[in-house]
């Protein structure tokens, strides 16, 4: 695209934007910038309660408010629920005597090292795949 063949089709697109302005209505503006202009009041919908249908009384009874469930408790109260159970929790912890430290499981005793030869002459005498085979020759 040459320079000319750019300035050409910007000038149609500006001819172009000029009659979509013209075509499109003015606002009125007041005479006296200073007298001032009677607004609409904005009116807002009503606030509607959710409301869920049932079939009968006797289906609320049973089977409650049905879905979605209404809350049991407000954002404060759970928060003060948590806050109280953290300070409680808080207080077992610090009233708890420090734990004794178990002994280490890779520390060897003569126990375990009884428990690893026993287990390693086992595995000498029964290799591996030498278990019931269900008749299988």
């Amino acid at each position: 695209m040459t320079l000319d063949d750019f300035y050409e089709q910007e000038m149609k697109r500006m001819v172009e934007e000029q009659e979509r302005q013209k075509n499109q209505p003015t606002p009125v503006e007041p005479e006296d910038p200073d007298e001032e202009t009677e607004q609409k009041p904005i009116i807002r919908p009503k606030v509607m309660k959710p409301f869920i249908l049932v079939k009968s009384e006797l289906q609320k009874q049973v089977f409650g408010m049905g879905y979605p469930s209404l809350p049991t408790m407000t954002l404060d109260d759970f928060y003060e629920q948590e806050m109280k159970r953290m300070v409680e929790e808080q207080e077992r912890q610090k009233n708890q005597p420090t734990p004794v430290e178990p002994e280490d499981p890779d520390e060897e005793t003569e126990e375990s090292l009884a428990k690893a030869r026993a287990w390693d002459d086992w595995k000498d005498t029964n290799k591996r795949g030498d278990g019931n085979r269900h008749n299988r020759s």
